[in-house]
């Protein structure tokens, strides 16, 4: 269980013994809702950031890789992609 989930639960017991009222039950709910929200836009942010880079790394080696190979006269010197 998340913390979010046991906030939550916690919340939802202290509604049903009546230490807490409706109202006040919602607004944590809703914050938790904000939270999550605000924590996956940071999340997305990260990849969003991190992808292009990683891809682009990735390409680079495949790049230098096939370079190495041609100079070396490997067994795809000739321009084989396979």
């Amino acid at each position: 269980m998340t913390k979010e989930e046991t906030i939550a639960a916690t919340m939802e017991r202290a509604y049903r013994a009546g230490v807490i009222g409706r109202a006040e039950m919602f607004k944590i709910k809703i914050m938790l809702i904000v939270h999550n929200a605000y924590k996956f836009q940071g999340c997305a942010q990260i990849y969003r950031n991190y992808l292009p880079q990683h891809i682009a790394i990735h390409v680079r080696k495949q790049y230098l890789a096939e370079l190495n190979r041609k100079r070396k006269g490997g067994r795809n010197a000739q321009g084989d992609s396979h």
